[in-house]
């Protein structure tokens, strides 16, 4: 019967210990969550600044372009008649520009065999036998 009341007591001691030391533990736990809460929020605002800085830089482009798009419209030759153009606002040109030229292959159809070669070297095509 003392031996059953010793080993109880052992056990008391021994959960005593453990509930410390689980407290001890819930202790360091809760402080590491707050810890990266604050490490997660910081995130948040450095995520959310960088996107606005982005915007900004977006923004900042585009007012770049359209001034470069104004500048280039001053530089184009006013009408024949001697009347100011119409401004529409710099994005008009895009619309208005004239398509380029079609590369040489495309404007010369293919020789036909058979005649001579109207450019080129001046040689003219050899005639079929027969």
């Amino acid at each position: 019967m003392w031996r059953k009341i010793a080993d109880l007591a052992r056990t008391l001691v021994s959960f005593g210990e453990t509930l410390q030391q689980n407290r001890a533990d819930i202790k360091e736990l809760k402080r590491e969550v707050r810890e990266l809460t604050l490490a997660v929020q910081l995130l948040m605002l450095e995520v959310q600044h960088h996107r606005e800085n982005e915007a900004h830089e977006r923004e900042k482009m585009a007012l770049r372009l359209e001034n470069e798009l104004l500048k280039f419209e001053k530089r184009l030759p006013r009408p024949k008649g001697g009347a100011p153009r119409a401004r529409k606002g710099a994005f008009h040109i895009l619309s208005h520009q004239p398509s380029p030229p079609a590369p040489a292959s495309l404007l010369h159809a293919p020789p036909v065999p058979g005649q001579p070669r109207k450019h080129g070297s001046g040689a003219a095509a050899p005639k079929p036998a027969g």
